[in-house]
């Protein structure tokens, strides 16, 4: 284990080190995965050390050993000897994402409202903390620096998780079990899921933007039941009204008197008029307070009633109007801020109106750009908004000239991440006034129709390259887009209720060319809900397109146990390609048959689909249907123990992949590979496919894949003796395919670490894992392969003659009531 520091004493070598090579902090966070460059600053600084993951990361980059970067000292650390060879066989377990972001403004007249916040947050028995106040008064700002000042608070650091773009309930839970960077799992309930991530973790999780989803709240109480060590801090436009919910509600900046005006100093210290002042400088470096603007300026932050978004906006004319020419601006608008209807709440009226006050300063064609990019959920590239926003521009730069005016408004964001394309985007309380624009227009179905065709174009261009050696950057790239490509499928598959053929064949094309980038990153369940509604309106639309869609649902319901659809779904497929005379879709519909009837454990019925699968696509010289066809025929001749003929088959299979630079595929293979060598006893060469094989999964982000060559690499150290590498790598595969919900490697794990428990002395143990196992395969109707069965006796075998027979029926008794997770965690409780 590394130690944290006790006291901060800057690395002065690894910042030298850093200096030689001419890299700021970010560029080395960069190279090595770390979340933030303040990572880097902070072990300079001495005030933590890396983990031993990003030692050997350190170490790698600079090509020098941990003494020689003053990583390894022998008066504040233990040694690291004793887990390195750990460290490079498999990664470490999966951390929580959503760090914070970076704040590139300070915080300007909040000093009280952080101390009170920070301290509610320190109590025991404050638990639920919600921020509450009008749009734009700046809760998300303060909940940023205040989780920022806790962040030493919480052994597990703190999350943000912004829920902006969220607006159905039910998708709450997975919202945040998607943004903490984890896995979906299909066998429990996403509550579930979620209490036992967070169960032992000492966390502050920050939740901005809940009043869209408030009926989510009573969930979030279910979490914090169960999580003794979680605090949650949440801002909301309302309060939760939930149990043991405290609230802090969120005033505006504070205002000067205009009857008693103090001194200039005085008045530049006053929150509301200390904002404006920034907001007015960062336009203009050398704007001054003086006795010709004060009363002005602090008249102005009296109208906008010191809401942050209000002096923000208003600060962005400063560089068209003094603040005398502001104040009478604002003064032929201020009668609209309190003359809503009575049943809209006065903060939205105050702040819509503020809205509504820049908008009319646009021009028409900056008022028509305004409303169209209302479209993007989660914002967008310039080109995407081109695309998109640009019809009726006639003039080059139009467009881009729209767009600069409507950033220098405050009406548009932008982010800049190095080595990307920038992405503009609305603050969401602005999106909404803009949606409500589009919608009083006559353009808002052209733009959501633009919106999804452009999306269409991208999903459909990325689909190839996800098969090639430019998967990265498109996963990379689709990730970011995900929200406008969920947004895009929505409006699609809502329009075919209005029986538009055409508009359901483009849902059809859209989900099935998301296929894989939902399987790699788990974007599944709520996905293959979308294509299925789409389906069920397709019946007298394209055939092909009906086939690859069906074929595209099989396998999202393959990822979640749900067979029989899968089976319905192939079969339909395989008869529509028939009629087709396709024999690739024919084709593809067998193999995916194969690969159902080998779950079923009927492996002569799926040799039967195989072989014909196989002769098609060699007659049609398909390379790609030959090769996916070869690797599911290669890994049922390992199951059925003919290593020779497995091996022949998957070399050929790998040959292609790797032509053609398919990395989630060449993972896969050499995953099967290294299995078929373990089982020719070649247990040097099965490790470097497995460690190959580890490595891709790991760059695609396919959590899949690592839990399978996880567990291979305990095969392998199992095999080899290394009872402490196998049992670390079991326990961690095991933990992700719990996760994923894949009873069957499940199952095979756990049976593999029971035969480690054996070799180690922890018979009992064992027992409790074979049980479970065993339980687990009578409920999903798994069969053992031959040379499983003879293991599996070889096993029980020898636990019979270490326990007596009421030791033994005793343990099989109590694994027979465990989960896996239980199963897993009894060692514990074995040796407490």
């Amino acid at each position: 284990m590394v130690k944290k520091t006790r006291q901060a004493k800057p690395n002065l070598v690894l910042r030298m080190a850093r200096k030689e090579r001419g890299w700021t902090q970010r560029k080395v966070a960069e190279r090595i995965g770390a979340p933030l460059p303040l990572n880097v600053t902070r072990w300079e600084s001495g005030l933590t050390v890396p983990s031993p993951y990003y030692i050997e990361r350190l170490c790698e980059l600079f090509e020098r050993s941990p003494r020689e970067l003053g990583l390894l000292r022998d008066d504040e650390y233990e040694p690291l000897d004793a887990c390195s060879s750990t460290l490079t066989a498999f990664p470490p377990p999966p951390k929580l994402q959503a760090s914070l972001p970076i704040q590139t403004s300070p915080l300007i007249g909040r000093e009280q409202e952080v101390k009170t916040i920070c301290a509610l947050l320190r109590q025991p028995e404050v638990r639920l903390l919600t921020v509450t106040g009008t749009g734009g008064v700046g809760k998300t700002r303060l909940a940023l620096h205040i989780a920022s000042e806790l962040q030493a608070d919480f052994a597990d650091g703190v999350c943000f998780i912004s829920l902006a773009t969220l607006s159905d309930p039910d998708l709450f839970i997975a919202t945040l079990v998607q943004a903490l960077g984890l896995t979906e799992v299909r066998d429990r309930s996403t509550v579930e899921h979620l209490q036992a991530l967070l169960h032992r973790k000492h966390l502050l999780l920050l939740l901005d933007n809940f009043e869209q989803i408030v009926a989510a709240a009573p969930h979030l109480v279910e979490v914090l039941a169960v999580c003794p060590q979680l605090k949650v801090l949440v801002t909301s436009r309302c309060v939760l009204h939930v149990r043991g919910e405290y609230e802090f509600l969120l005033s505006p900046l504070a205002l000067p008197n205009l009857t008693y005006l103090p001194t200039h100093q005085d008045l530049s210290q006053v929150a509301a008029v200390a904002l404006f002042l920034y907001q007015m400088r960062r336009r203009m470096a050398d704007f001054q307070l003086t006795p010709a603007n004060a009363e002005s300026i602090a008249e102005v932050c009296v109208r906008l009633e010191g809401l942050p978004l209000a002096l923000e906006l208003a600060a962005a004319r400063s560089q068209l109007f003094s603040p005398q020419t502001l104040l009478a601006r604002l003064g032929r608008r201020l009668p609209l801020l309190t003359g809503g209807t009575r049943d809209a709440p006065e903060r939205q009226q105050t702040l819509r109106k503020t809205i509504d006050w820049s908008y009319h300063l646009l021009t028409a064609r900056q008022r028509r750009l305004f409303q169209r990019m209302s479209v993007f959920v989660g914002g967008a590239t310039l080109e995407a908004i081109e695309m998109v926003c640009g019809a009726g521009e006639k003039q080059e730069g139009q467009l881009v000239d729209a767009v600069s005016k409507l950033l220098d408004q405050s009406l548009l964001q932008v982010q800049r991440p190095e080595g990307e394309e920038p992405r503009f985007w609305m603050l969401e309380t602005i999106r909404e006034y803009a949606w409500e624009c589009l919608v009083g227009s006559e353009e808002k179905e052209t733009m959501q129709h633009a919106h999804a065709l452009y999306y269409l174009a991208l999903a459909e261009e990325a689909e190839p390259a996800l098969r090639g050696p430019q998967i990265l950057p498109w996963l990379a790239r689709l990730e970011r887009e995900y929200e406008n490509l969920r947004e895009a499928l929505c409006w699609l598959v809502a329009q075919t209720e209005n029986g538009l053929s055409t508009r359901t064949e483009l849902a059809l094309r859209l989900g099935t060319a998301l296929e894989g980038f939902w399987i790699i990153r788990g974007h599944v369940k709520e996905e293959r809900g979308l294509l299925e509604w789409a389906l069920k309106r397709s019946a007298e639309g394209s055939a092909s397109l009906r086939g690859k869609a069906l074929l595209t649902q099989a396998l999202l319901a393959s990822h979640q146990g749900d067979l029989p659809t899968t089976v319905a779904a192939c079969e339909e497929a395989l008869t529509l390609f028939r009629e087709l005379e396709d024999p690739l879709g024919s084709a593809r519909s067998l193999y995916s048959l194969g690969y159902v009837a080998w779950m079923r454990g009927d492996y002569a019925t799926a040799r039967t689909y195989y072989e014909e699968s196989l002769a098609i696509s060699r007659r049609a010289q398909c390379k790609e249907a030959i090769s996916e066809t070869l690797l599911h025929f290669g890994s049922l001749n390992y199951l059925q123990g003919d290593a020779r003929t497995s091996c022949s088959i998957l070399e050929e299979s790998l040959k292609f992949f790797r032509e053609r630079g398919d990395r989630r595929n060449i993972a896969s293979v050499l995953n099967m590979l290294g299995l078929v060598r373990l089982l020719q006893r070649d247990a040097q060469a099965a490790n470097i496919l497995q460690q190959e094989s580890l490595a891709i999964c790991r760059m695609l982000g396919n959590q899949r894949g690592v839990a399978h060559a996880l567990g291979a690499l305990g095969h392998i150290a199992a095999r080899t003796g290394d009872l402490g590498q196998a049992y670390q790598c079991y326990e961690e595969s095991l933990k992700i395919m719990i996760l994923l919900g894949d009873r069957w490697m499940v199952v095979v794990f756990l049976e593999g670490l029971a035969r480690v428990a054996l070799v180690q002395g922890e018979a009992t143990w064992a027992v409790y894992l074979l049980s479970a196992a065993n339980v687990l395969r009578q409920v999903i109707g798994a069969l053992m392969t031959p040379l499983e069965q003879v293991v599996h006796e070889h096993t029980l075998t020898r636990l019979h003659n270490l326990l007596d027979e009421h030791a033994f029926a005793a343990a099989w008794v109590q694994g027979q009531a465990m989960s896996p997770e239980q199963a897993l965690e009894a060692r514990r409780l074995l040796q407490a």
